[in-house]
């Protein structure tokens, strides 16, 4: 008497589940979007036999619908904000919509605000519907600390106050709805090396043990200008040290 095949799709959706987020989990620590064929490559850029499994069953429909949300949970997720970013611009479209809200966990690299209004206009809200109408709840934002301390956050300045992009990044990051909202400022090279680097090519930031680490930035409330401001760390140790 032979043998009947075993469909997949008989399992139970638990049984399934557990699967899909075994075969779907990236190896490396976030799936960088600015990575060189990304889009076309979705849902894996690795050619690891578990990935070619993945990418097998994604070719059922029944399959897909059900694998699609659980990748984009279950991974973290990393994008590098540069003066041009037209490699991840698809992340911003509507047909990217249903997937960019299952997206619990990201890494925003800020090393450029992109073009003009381009942060505030376009990627803000984005960001701002990933939360409130996605499952974005860990979202934490990476820049330079050289940058900041050029924006002079000190008592008594205005840089971080009057910029138009620091304001609402701030106001993201406190979304009530976020579980972790973390600004982080760091050497430029390691806010880079986790997207696109200035000669084209791509590394994983948590592989790199040396060099100055990134530090947690904290946000104070200035009651006299009435807004939340950004002190970097060495300004946090001055405020410590004159009090």
């Amino acid at each position: 008497m032979s043998k009947q095949p075993f469909r997949f799709l008989d399992l139970p959706p638990e049984i399934r589940e557990k699967i899909y987020i075994q075969i779907s989990t990236s190896p490396t620590a976030y799936i960088h979007l600015n990575a060189p064929n990304a889009h076309g490559s979705f849902p894996s850029t690795s050619s690891s036999p578990m990935s070619q499994m993945l990418a097998v069953l994604m070719l059922l429909p029944e399959i897909y619908h059900e694998l699609r949300p659980i990748y984009f949970t279950v991974n973290p997720i990393s994008v590098t904000l540069l003066r041009h970013n037209e490699s991840w611009s698809y992340f911003l479209s509507p047909s990217w919509e249903d997937n960019r809200r299952e997206i619990r966990n990201l890494r925003l690299n800020i090393v450029r605000w992109g073009t003009k209004d381009f942060f505030t206009n376009r990627l803000l809200p984005i960001l701002e519907d990933c939360i409130l109408n996605g499952k974005l709840r860990d979202l934490e934002v990476r820049t330079r600390s050289g940058w900041m301390k050029s924006m002079d956050a000190g008592p008594g300045h205005s840089g971080l106050i009057g910029n138009t992009n620091w304001r609402p990044l701030g106001a993201l990051l406190r979304d009530p709805y976020l579980e972790s909202g973390v600004l982080m400022a760091g050497p430029a090279s390691r806010v880079e090396v986790s997207g696109q680097t200035h000669d084209g090519s791509l590394s994983d930031l948590d592989s790199i043990s040396t060099g100055e680490p990134f530090r947690d930035v904290q946000w104070v409330f200035d009651i006299e200008n009435d807004i939340w401001r950004a002190i970097p760390d060495e300004e946090q140790r001055r405020i410590k040290d004159s009090t």
